[in-house]
């Protein structure tokens, strides 16, 4: 077997292991071992991969990994020749090692160059026939693609080139190949660390990811995948500036999450280098142009400075110009663009022309995307957004209404996870709120309430967006305070302002605001309550204010 363990104590551990087990295996493969990650839950998993617990018998994925891939390795020089008159008949532990290969091999030695070349694994591979590595690859597709055209290799493929073609097709096949697709790019890497473009295909393998799951770790792996690729790729390839833009995109996509400025000024050096590298007419200026105004976007919105919302709007300005009607990128310009003149609109005095600029672009946004379009949701809620703006601006309660029906529609299109449902949420119940301005329901500001639970659910720490949760649903609990007088309300809405104060330190924009906020709060509550208990944090609240 591949782990070298005799068969009948295989047969007394997976006996064993069965009442543990929370997944059943694949209809027809009962009697073949599969990786843990298919039969038993994450938690079982970690807990006997632990090393910081009293149990004795912690397990070193790693080292299994290590082990299995050079026992699958070892198999691959055995398989039977192929027959064009019948399928060729596998042994449990050839069809094992044909699959999976890639896999243990990936999460069993380490991407260092100098680590790999030292590994039996690389010797393996290295030693492998052309004709043993075609026909592995042959398998390979059969086992995971069975409904694939067959696999098309150049006679002068080697093994790293065969992985990145697999990974394609894998990543062409529908249904989740996602574990198998990164285990092939994982290798090819291995075995040619100067390809640059390999490198790119596993950034761009761990980004899909990053977007379906969330979380950090997969958009940090791309950025790491991209930053090689980038290095590969100096100023004279004619891929430069594309591994640039790569690397930004992928910085932005950890600044997203973890709010770092040393990560956005980064993201805004290499947008401004790539953009360099690619005057007009070259056919990708318009994504790189937006790739920097978003990275700009997101600097203004921390400093708020007027001339770096300006640049914004020319970058914007630039890009939509370069998409003209039916380019398929039009759209998302529109969107953009309409978006930074929201934001001039709410600068200083608010410039009116600018907002009403906006809901122009924004309803040919929606035009160019109908349902069942992915981007349809948003652009609705974009236009929902400028229109509740006017509303603010000049009381127009048709412009509210039209906001409140078209951000009911978007929401329904986003269930959760959807990635945009909490900006929804948010949206909507800023709507709502406007209109109990007018109406004085409780039963509105409940709502908005509500709303704002659930997006701040799905905005945790370090999310950049949750301070404007934090902010939102403190002000709908005053709402509901003002109402209902229940000093609970209030006591949770102080809480909310006293996070808000972490994520928003001493020299950051919005700093005064808060502290404004909660000295509001917290001197309500005592006149309420003729409880003096927070004098203490009011003076220090007042303190500061008057440094400011």
């Amino acid at each position: 077997m591949l782990t070298s363990i005799p068969s009948h104590l295989i047969k007394n551990i997976l006996s064993a292991l069965s009442a543990l087990q929370t997944r059943s295996p694949p209809s027809g493969s009962e009697t073949m071992i599969h990786p843990a990650t298919i039969l038993f839950h994450l938690s079982f998993i970690e807990y006997v991969q632990a090393t910081g617990t009293e149990t004795s018998f912690a397990i070193s994925a790693f080292e299994s990994h290590s082990s299995l891939g050079l026992s699958c390795l070892e198999q691959l020089s055995s398989l039977p020749s192929p027959s064009p008159r019948h399928n060729p008949r596998f042994r449990a532990i050839q069809d094992y090692a044909v699959r999976y290969s890639p896999y243990h091999v990936s999460n069993g030695t380490a991407r260092s160059n100098d680590s790999w070349s030292q590994t039996k694994h690389h010797g393996i591979l290295r030693a492998m026939s052309a004709g043993t590595q075609r026909q592995w690859a042959a398998f390979f597709h059969e086992a995971l693609m069975p409904e694939d055209n067959g696999l098309e290799l150049e006679t002068e493929d080697g093994m790293g080139e065969i992985l990145v073609k697999l990974a394609e097709r894998l990543g062409r096949s529908g249904g989740d190949q996602w574990g198998f697709q990164v285990a092939c790019l994982e290798v090819a890497v291995r075995i040619d660390d100067g390809d640059a473009e390999a490198w790119s295909k596993l950034g761009w393998c761990y980004r899909a990811r990053a977007q379906w799951i969330g979380g950090i770790q997969m958009r940090e792996e791309a950025l790491v995948a991209f930053r090689r690729a980038l290095q590969l790729s100096p100023e004279s390839h004619p891929d430069h500036a594309n591994s640039l833009n790569n690397v930004a995109n992928a910085l932005h996509s950890c600044h997203e999450l973890n709010g770092n400025q040393d990560t956005l000024s980064e993201v805004i050096s290499c947008s401004r280098k790539a953009l360099a590298l690619c005057p007009a007419p070259n056919p990708n200026r318009d994504r790189y142009l937006n790739t920097l105004a978003v990275a700009l976007y997101n600097l203004y919105d921390h400093n708020g400075d007027l001339q770096t919302l300006k640049e914004v709007i020319s970058l914007h300005c630039q890009g939509l110009e370069l998409c003209p009607a039916p380019h398929p990128e039009r759209s998302m310009s529109l969107n953009n663009l309409a978006g930074a003149l929201r934001s001039l609109h709410g600068h200083g005095d608010g410039d009116i022309d600018a907002l009403k600029e906006a809901i122009s672009l924004q309803r040919e946004a929606v035009a160019l995307c109908p349902a069942p379009h992915p981007d349809h949701s948003s652009s609705l809620g974009n236009l929902a957004y400028a229109l509740n703006a006017l509303f603010r601006s000049n009381g127009d309660e048709r412009a509210l209404n039209e906001a409140i029906s078209l951000q009911h529609e978007a929401l329904a299109l986003e269930p959760a996870p959807h990635p945009g449902r909490s900006i929804t949420l948010n949206s909507l119940a800023n709507s709502l709120e406007a209109r109990y301005q007018r109406n004085g329901d409780i039963s509105t500001v409940n709502e908005c309430i509500s709303l704002y639970r659930e997006a701040l659910g799905l905005r945790p720490a370090p999310h950049p967006l949750r301070p404007t949760s934090l902010n939102n649903l403190a002000d709908g609990l005053l709402l509901q305070f003002e109402q209902n007088r229940e000093v609970g309300v209030l006591d949770e809405a102080i809480s909310l302002r006293r996070e808000l104060l972490i994520l928003h330190p001493s020299g950051h924009r919005y700093r005064k605001a808060d502290l404004k906020g909660i000295l509001h709060l917290l001197e309500m509550r005592r006149e309420v309550t003729r409880d003096d208990r927070d004098h203490r944090e009011i003076d220090d609240v007042k303190a500061e204010l008057a440094t400011l």
